[in-house]
């Protein structure tokens, strides 16, 4: 009910926000930012339906490929927030996407999308990715949900020595926002 509550009031701040701004905006192209602010709103409002399937989570898969980064991003959290592990396909798609923002939200949905399920397959994923990532920031979010996932004692293992490799780069320790 917390939860909620404050998602309630998140969107109540965010439609606030969005009043003001396109208020006050004097911006060439105002246009494109009430587009962007409409598309933000409707992923929202598609994610707090919670949808299994159908138009609306066709939708918000479409999202995930906005030319919007900010866009991107929103629609691949708002898919982990469903989770679901039928749209780890399409989550896992945007773990190389080239924006680091739209990755780092990737890893977090991916973990997400598992929440309730055996995350071995999420972890493969997010193992490789860290192999390959090298935005710090994007390789915390990995971190952080590989330490999210359910496992069984010997995966459980193996991501606590991934989490533990992680934690140094080139013989030292890793930047602070990846510990």
């Amino acid at each position: 009910e917390n939860d909620s509550r404050m998602n309630r009031l998140l969107q109540c701040w965010l439609l606030c926000a969005l009043v003001i701004t396109t208020g006050t905006s004097c911006a060439p192209d105002a246009n494109r930012s009430t587009r962007v602010h409409l598309a933000f709103l409707d992923i929202i409002g598609i994610q707090d339906k919670r949808v299994t399937e159908g138009v609306l989570l066709d939708q918000l898969k479409a999202y995930t490929q906005s030319e919007n980064r900010f866009l991107r991003a929103t629609a691949v959290r708002a898919l982990g927030r469903l989770e679901n592990p039928a749209v780890a396909s399409t989550i896992e798609i945007l773990l190389s996407n080239p924006a680091p923002e739209v990755r780092a939200e990737a890893a977090n949905a991916l973990a997400q999308a598992h929440f309730a399920a055996n995350g071995s397959e999420a972890l493969q994923l997010l193992m490789h990715q860290a192999d390959i990532e090298h935005e710090a920031a994007t390789l915390a979010s990995i971190a952080k949900s590989i330490g999210r996932l359910k496992l069984d004692r010997r995966l459980e293992e193996m991501a606590v020595e991934a989490l533990i490799n992680m934690s140094y780069a080139d013989g030292g320790a890793s930047p602070g926002e990846v510990m």
